[in-house]
């Protein structure tokens, strides 16, 4: 059997020793070091989706924000323009000036002239008598609902002037026709009537000219 013998001095010995403890020591710090950058390398892999997302998240909400203020602003819009649509409704007038007047112009028969047509936007109202007392009581209804039709003419007989107070009231623009005056008129050459005629135009209906050659129309409810 064979012994081995160590020759080597303690103080080498001793050397040798500490080396090893400090490559030992060494090899576990670089193992930790190893890991720890293989740790934060793989939780910034993991993490990178996670930020993504939330960029994504991000953009989204930014894009509904702006969606969101675009749409405020076009209701704001939209509340002018009802406002204008209502403001233009209550001023506006169911027919034309030249309208009435074709109209007028068809219905009045021969032997009647006219000397002056006025319309003019009221609010509609209805009279009504208790005893000798004369109250007007007012509809529940817009201001300017009605447009007021006055002409004033001259005729050569009573009969023309029942005739063409006949003819307005007959036609479907006109309601509530009615003969203010009708008295003579004594002239150089001949002797005339001079009338007035008042009636009203509903403002709330819209009429359609279906022929503007005889000026008929149809009447229509209008939309709210």
């Amino acid at each position: 059997m064979t012994q081995r013998i160590d020759l080597l001095p303690h103080r080498c010995r001793e050397k040798l020793r500490k080396r090893s403890v400090v490559r030992l020591w060494v090899g576990l710090y670089v193992g930790s070091a190893l890991l720890l950058a293989s740790s934060t390398i793989a939780f910034r892999l993991s993490c990178r989706p996670s930020a993504t997302e939330i960029q994504l998240l991000d953009a989204q909400a930014a894009l509904s924000a702006r969606h969101q203020e675009e749409a405020k602003r076009v209701r704001v819009k939209l509340e002018a323009l009802r406002r204008v649509i209502a403001r233009h409704e209550r001023i506006a007038w169911p027919v034309k000036m030249s309208d009435v007047v074709a109209v007028v112009g068809s219905v009045a028969p021969q032997g009647v002239s006219l000397t002056a047509l006025g319309i003019t936007p009221r609010q509609n109202a209805q009279r009504t008598r208790t005893g000798n007392d004369s109250t007007t009581k007012r509809n529940d209804s817009k201001p300017g609902d009605v447009l007021l039709v006055e002409i004033r003419g001259l005729a050569s007989s009573d009969a023309h002037i029942a005739s063409f107070v006949a003819g307005l009231e007959a036609h479907p623009l006109f309601a509530r026709v009615a003969l203010d005056y009708a008295r003579r008129e004594q002239r150089a050459d001949s002797s005339t009537r001079e009338f007035g005629i008042t009636c009203v135009v509903d403002a709330d209906r819209r009429y359609i000219f279906e022929s503007p050659a005889t000026a008929t129309v149809s009447a229509q409810e209008a939309q709210p």
